[in-house]
């Protein structure tokens, strides 16, 4: 389910919904990418960063095992990534 930006995002998020992994864009416009990377850190959800900051400096606003995929986006590096065992508890 896309969204543009964390509001909407938080409110599917809150409606119960179960997704297999969010990915998330840091630099949300509106309220920042974090508060849905926290909300997902709190329902157990697996999630991915897609940013346009430089890894090194992603990091620091990301805990860690959280997968960063910077741009220009690499779509086998995002696939890879999506496919992890981590990010999908019980499909191992």
């Amino acid at each position: 389910m896309p969204t543009l930006s964390a509001g909407p995002a938080l409110r599917i998020m809150d409606e119960d919904h179960a997704f297999d992994v969010v990915v998330v864009d840091l630099m949300l416009p509106g309220e920042p990418g974090m508060i849905v990377l926290e909300r997902c850190r709190a329902s157990s959800t697996p999630a991915a960063v897609f940013t346009a900051l430089d890894e090194q400096t992603a990091r620091k606003y990301c805990r860690p095992g959280i997968p960063i995929l910077t741009k220009p986006y690499d779509l086998d590096r995002l696939e890879a990534v999506l496919h992890r065992p981590a990010l999908r508890p019980g499909r191992q």
